[in-house]
């Protein structure tokens, strides 16, 4: 089988990388300056192994348990020892002050947290409830987008394979 010289192997990787090139270019034209300022955010978070742990712990530890005062404990622990540098300063005085509170007002707690790591998140972490993620779906297909969603993502995936995976990304 003979290739066309477009899709000849030495040319495939710089016609990815030019398309890549494209599809960046034309998604940081579209970016508001909150959606830029909420991806260095946490961009500089994921960067850092204490602020990737913390994500995942909050995700993971505060957010998942449905008892409050359980998950309101929990934050207290996670945030006692101090809170990762890749926050600012306010954020770290923030988190550490709602980890003190938390156990006297869990509910506080969970919504605090729970607006925070969305507000972070959107556009990053998409909902899975069918609705939304269906009106997500159907607005990238009309932009001519095909998507491969994973539907057990992180819940298959250990450390070790998520570090690789990471240091793949990132380099």
């Amino acid at each position: 089988m003979t290739l066309a010289p477009e899709h000849a192997p030495e040319t495939l990787a710089p016609t990815a990388e030019a398309r890549a090139a494209r599809l960046l270019t034309t998604a940081l034209a579209g970016t508001t300056r909150k959606e830029r300022r909420a991806s260095r955010r946490l961009g500089k978070l994921l960067a850092d192994d204490d602020g990737r742990d913390l994500i995942l712990d909050l995700t993971d530890q505060v957010l998942r348990i449905r008892d409050r005062k359980r998950a309101a404990r929990r934050l207290r622990d996670l945030v006692a020892q101090g809170a990762p540098a890749s926050l600012s300063p306010i954020d770290r005085l923030g988190l550490r002050m709602l980890g003190v509170i938390a156990p006297y007002a869990p509910r506080l707690a969970e919504r605090a947290v729970d607006w925070r790591v969305n507000q972070e998140t959107t556009g990053v972490i998409l909902p899975g409830e069918d609705a939304p993620l269906t009106r997500y779906l159907a607005r990238r297909r009309a932009d001519g987008f095909r998507l491969n969603v994973t539907v057990l993502g992180e819940s298959i995936l250990g450390d070790d394979e998520a570090a690789a995976r990471f240091d793949l990304v990132a380099s």
